[in-house]
């Protein structure tokens, strides 16, 4: 989960695009995690509060990977009837 971590601190911290940082940083990240079979599992709020911190300099990367590791899940994998 450290590059997970490191994804979103970089790209919320040094504000690559002109807008929409955070919520390209969630974005990346979310579907980094999909791709290694997992899911965040943060409600809106909470999400929104961390993301606002790491803008704001209050969450260093390993508060946010100890997030990331707290609110994850594996994804549960489909059946090749599912499919």
């Amino acid at each position: 989960m450290k590059k997970a971590a490191f994804l979103l601190h970089s790209l919320v911290t040094h504000h690559p695009f002109i807008n929409g940082n955070k919520r390209t940083a969630f974005e990346v990240v979310d579907a980094f995690l999909e791709l290694n079979g997992y899911v965040l599992r943060a409600k809106t709020d909470e999400i929104y509060r961390v993301l606002s911190d790491l803008g704001a300099g209050n969450a260093s990367e390993t508060q946010v990977e100890d997030w990331i590791v707290t609110n994850l899940a594996k994804k549960k994998r489909r059946s090749r009837a599912e499919s």
